[in-house]
């Protein structure tokens, strides 16, 4: 008889230990509090596999620099490349205008822009910038020795860089291109040595015809601003 109160006492405690109590909804917010806060959730913008910032794929920079608000990230990551853009746009221009360009059209580009930039009454009659470009209409060309010497050692410098593009190398219309160009340049520098053997000023040529039929026949007056660029450049003295 103790014996079996002794055994079913044990049954009865077996079957306690075995039969779980449910939790009430106080105690199981309680235990899903502790583990939320037991577990450590990834920063943001981080890899959750590894723990560790992701990256921009374009710029290597870790996105948990970039801020969390949408708009604050869209508008560091636009930041980011412009600059990268600004970046790039820099080392073409420090390539074509200083070294030798990649394609040879981006020298023709070069060899043009070096002459126009020093003849604003060229860039006057060809009009191919826009108005708001317009940095040249107040300005005459520069006619002195020293300039005529300038010219000389560029015509030879870009012939120079012109032989180094492979002619063979070109289709048939970049080889009349090519043609062109090397026999406008190797004309100017073959006459170089006989630059000073001419007369600035005679009956049929020189600035007291060309300044007035190029003020006349050139410059267009449409605007105030080319009206007051007219009368800049009857007031300025062209350099001889």
């Amino acid at each position: 008889m103790i014996s079996g109160c002794i055994l079913g006492g044990g049954d009865d405690a077996l079957n306690t230990k075995a039969t779980k109590r449910p939790k009430s909804g106080a105690k199981r917010a309680a235990t899903r509090t502790r583990r939320t806060r037991a577990t450590p959730r990834p920063a943001p913008f981080t890899n959750p596999s590894t723990g560790r910032p992701a990256f921009l794929p374009a710029c290597n920079i870790p996105v948990s620099l970039i801020p969390a608000h949408p708009m604050k990230r869209f508008a560091t990551i636009c930041a980011v490349l412009v600059l990268l853009l600004a970046g790039v746009g820099v080392a073409l221009f420090v390539n074509v205008w200083y070294f030798k360009p990649v394609t040879i059209d981006a020298f023709y580009a070069r060899a043009f822009a070096q002459l126009a930039l020093d003849h604003p009454e060229m860039l006057t009659e060809l009009r191919i910038l826009p108005s708001w470009l317009d940095f040249y209409g107040d300005k005459l060309d520069d006619a002195s020795p020293e300039q005529d010497r300038r010219e000389a050692v560029l015509v030879k410098a870009n012939l120079d860089m012109l032989h180094r593009y492979d002619r063979n190398a070109l289709d048939r219309e970049g080889r009349v291109s090519y043609d062109t160009l090397d026999y406008f340049l190797r004309i100017q520098a073959e006459g170089d040595p006989y630059r000073l053997h001419t007369f600035p000023v005679q009956q049929l040529d020189g600035v007291h015809m060309t300044l007035p039929h190029f003020m006349m026949q050139s410059h267009q007056v449409t605007s105030a601003r080319e009206a007051s660029d007219y009368i800049a450049r009857l007031g300025a003295r062209r350099k001889n």
